[in-house]
């Protein structure tokens, strides 16, 4: 979904097939923790700049008004409130006055890899945005729909004493981002299973069946390419970038 030619830089236009939002909070440092989900929008401001980070995760982007009402109680920037609604974006780093705008691409979530058969064969992959802005205190994702690959970084902040709930926003940043990174190889093992069974396959069959799957691993493939490549670009616009948001001590992990 794109705005229309010639709209207001900043104009934000959700999709009519976007999902309802859910607003997900925790809230920590090193010796509080606190997790609410299912937030209502008007309590948000009151959950806010309390602890050392908040970290805000709405899920589903089918409310402009309410995208709009978050991005003016954090400040963020309304050309990168436009892109968040945009789901076509490529990964990228952008800095702004008081935080830094990262979009990742996130792959499908496998819990366990299971044994390949004709289903897997003509599996066909996607990639969903998320939307990242870090601040001073605070994180706000953004991601199209329900479940993610973030379960072991909440996981981790549930825990005193390890170095997640002894760092600031931009190590949360770091850790998310590195979870989606994560959530690649997964993906890329399915991928090689297949492409290992077509290897078999191939040499004793040309069918159409053989051909269709060949041609779907190819879309795969290149699927994954364009969704992971331009992480690197955006990996290195945070390390070299001149943001004060991001510490030297973070910048190891990035």
């Amino acid at each position: 979904m794109r705005t229309r030619p010639g709209a207001s830089p900043g104009t934000i236009v959700v999709h009519q097939d976007a999902l309802p939002l859910t607003i997900h909070v925790i809230r920590y440092g090193p010796e509080q923790f606190d997790d609410q989900d299912s937030v209502d929008l008007d309590k948000l401001p009151e959950l806010i700049g309390k602890h050392v980070v908040t970290w805000v995760n709405i899920c589903g982007l089918g409310d402009a008004t309410v995208v709009q009402r978050i991005g003016d109680l954090f400040n963020l920037h309304r050309l990168a409130l436009e892109d968040v609604v945009n789901i076509h974006q490529r990964a990228k780093a952008e800095e702004y006055d008081d935080h830094a705008f990262v979009v990742a691409r996130m792959p499908p979530v496998f819990t366990a890899a299971t044994e390949s058969n004709e289903n897997e064969a003509t599996l066909r992959l996607d990639t969903e945005q998320v939307s990242l802005f870090v601040g001073n205190d605070f994180v706000v994702t953004f991601q199209e729909r329900p479940g993610d690959c973030f379960d072991i970084v909440r996981e981790r902040l549930k825990a005193p004493g390890r170095p997640i709930r002894n760092s600031g926003a931009d190590y949360l940043a770091y850790a998310l981002l590195d979870a989606v990174v994560d959530a690649y190889f997964p993906v890329i093992d399915i991928c090689g299973q297949m492409l290992d069974e077509l290897d078999d396959d191939v040499t004793e069959s040309t069918s159409v069946s053989v051909m269709s799957r060949i041609h779907n691993a190819k879309a795969n493939v290149r699927l994954l390419r364009r969704a992971i490549w331009p992480h690197r670009e955006m990996i290195h616009e945070l390390i070299e970038g001149h943001t004060d948001l991001i510490t030297e001590s973070t910048n190891v992990y990035l």
